[in-house]
């Protein structure tokens, strides 16, 4: 990749620009789970 520069833009588009698969899959949060046993911060408005 080093000698192929548009190569390398391509890999760091791939990996940094969203596409719309990033967002169509997703879980739902287990609120009592979260609760209990998870990590990090739950914001509820």
């Amino acid at each position: 990749m080093r000698e192929d520069p548009d190569a390398l833009l391509a890999a760091c588009e791939d990996t940094m620009i969203p596409s719309a698969e990033d967002f169509l899959y997703t879980q739902s949060i287990d609120l009592q789970n979260e609760r209990e046993v998870g990590s990090g911060l739950t914001v509820v408005t």
